[in-house]
């Protein structure tokens, strides 16, 4: 016999004949259906779309830091072991910036994947990168582009490879893009112009570096920056507009005198203006 689908399962526990006929006895038994406990099918296939290749390329990412790391490593002990001639110490400072760059390889993978941006750790991921190949620069022998090219190339290598990874991961997360290697080109780009154009260049970067550090009033507020006027004449009235002496007459002559280079102006030019606006308002 069929039943009707119920929101309790219901489950046959035997059988009995009545009147010549076979039943089924159930037992409605106080418990959900199956579909209810279990985690739904198309719930336990739902990923974020990218998610099976974004682990293939961390576990690559491991193969590569493991085995540029080892070279990196030996180009680095041979160096450090003819300056200081020390195997244990020399061993163990050589794996300080290829180790660190590990390190916050993995805190910026973390911050990813808990959709924060991780600025600061994929800056020192890079840095350490980049401070290994340095290492492995000095190891080289510099009279030869090959030998630099080979002793630099891991740590390029994993530089890339690590950041472009925490990026993806950011990116599946929601994080939008904060790209070291466009803040490092920017740097390149301003460096270029700083060669083509410095007076113009610098001159920008002071004016840059004001706004952004004011500098504290006596209040403990910051200084709002100074815009000159148009004329000397505006800022002459100006700060005498500020003055305590303002719209005396009888102090016209001394708050002039008084003013009147901090205008760039002659005090019998300053007078003139100031007893003009005085007479002015009082008008």
């Amino acid at each position: 016999m069929n039943l009707l689908r119920r929101s309790k399962e219901t489950r046959t526990v035997g059988r009995f004949t009545s009147n010549g006929h076979d039943a089924a006895a159930w037992l409605d038994l106080d418990m959900p259906r199956d579909d209810e406990t279990r985690p739904r099918k198309r719930e336990r296939q739902q990923r974020s779309p990218g998610t099976l290749l974004l682990l293939a390329a961390a576990l690559l990412l491991l193969v590569l830091a493991v085995a540029q790391g080892y070279v990196s490593w030996r180009a680095q002990y041979g160096f450090i072991f003819a300056a200081k001639h020390t195997g244990l110490a020399s061993a163990l400072e050589a794996l300080g910036l290829d180790t660190g760059a590990v390190i916050f390889a993995l805190l910026g993978l973390a911050h990813a994947r808990m959709g924060h941006p991780a600025r600061i750790e994929r800056t020192l991921n890079v840095a350490c990168a980049l401070g290994s190949g340095a290492m492995n620069v000095l190891a080289a022998d510099l009279a030869s582009p090959r030998s630099v090219a080979v002793y630099t190339l891991p740590a390029v290598l994993y530089a890339c490879a690590s950041d472009r990874l925490i990026a993806t991961a950011g990116h599946a997360a929601g994080v939008p893009e904060t790209s070291v290697w466009r803040w490092i080109g920017t740097g390149l780009l301003y460096l270029l112009r700083t060669a083509l154009a410095a007076p113009s260049t610098l001159a920008g970067l002071r004016r840059w570096v004001l706004a952004a550090a004011p500098v504290p009033g006596p209040d403990g507020a910051a200084e709002e920056p100074y815009v000159p006027p148009v004329s000397k004449k505006a800022r002459l009235l100006e700060l005498y507009a500020k003055h305590p002496n303002h719209g005396r007459r009888d102090r016209v002559s001394a708050v002039a005198a008084e003013l009147a280079p901090l205008a760039g102006l002659q005090p019998g030019t300053a007078r003139t203006y100031l007893y003009a606006a005085v007479d002015g308002s009082e008008s």
